[in-house]
């Protein structure tokens, strides 16, 4: 997170959209992405306010936006920025909702990922859903956890089962903070699939 401060230092602010995003496609210039993720920000927040009810949701969804665009290859084109991100946060709100009304599991108990300071977030929010709700996956936990991406396993082990906090998983991992929090969005999501695929197999 120091580094990706250090950069944004340098400034952007006169670049066009189009320059900011080639430079960030081809050079991973992380100033580029921060100058991108502080102009539109508030616009995608926006759009994921008028889908989605939670705000642990809509600040999930946000991340989730801004994670497609700082994986965006270079052979990617995209002419608008921010009708590109319009209509992506606006379909990423839409599948999550359709997720959780299919699949509660990891839905509805949600408030605990967002607080109001990172510093003092409640960690343990999914697990106590978990075995309150479907003490039937707890025992799933382990093997679910062992098929996901190393980055995300390691970011809700730490967040989760050690209770630290997101900056102390950045820096423990080396990660910075958007990353973190990508990482642990991306592996709740990818663990619920997982917990339902293990539970389908074992009846």
């Amino acid at each position: 997170m120091k580094l990706f401060l250090r950069s944004a230092r340098r400034g952007r602010t006169d670049w066009t959209d189009e320059q900011l995003l080639t430079t960030w496609q081809e050079r991973r210039d992380e100033a580029c992405f921060q100058e991108l993720y502080n102009r539109y920000y508030h616009l995608v927040y926006r759009i994921c306010c008028k889908h989605l009810q939670q705000t642990a949701d809509r600040k999930d969804a946000t991340l989730a936006t801004f994670s497609a665009l700082m994986d965006t290859p270079a052979s990617k084109s995209i002419k608008s920025i921010p009708s590109w991100l319009h209509i992506l946060a606006r379909n990423t709100c839409i599948s999550m909702h359709r997720a959780q009304v299919s699949d509660p599991i990891l839905s509805g108990d949600e408030d605990f990922f967002e607080k109001n300071a990172d510093a003092v977030v409640e960690n343990e929010g999914m697990l106590r859903h978990i075995s309150r709700e479907h003490p039937h996956l707890t025992d799933l936990l382990p093997q679910a956890l062992d098929q996901l991406e190393e980055q995300q396993r390691q970011c809700i082990e730490l967040f989760y089962f050690e209770e630290m906090t997101y900056k102390q998983v950045s820096e423990s991992l080396g990660y910075d903070l958007k990353a973190v929090k990508s990482y642990l969005q991306n592996g709740r999501r990818r663990l619920s699939v997982l917990l339902r695929e293990l539970l389908s197999e074992r009846s």
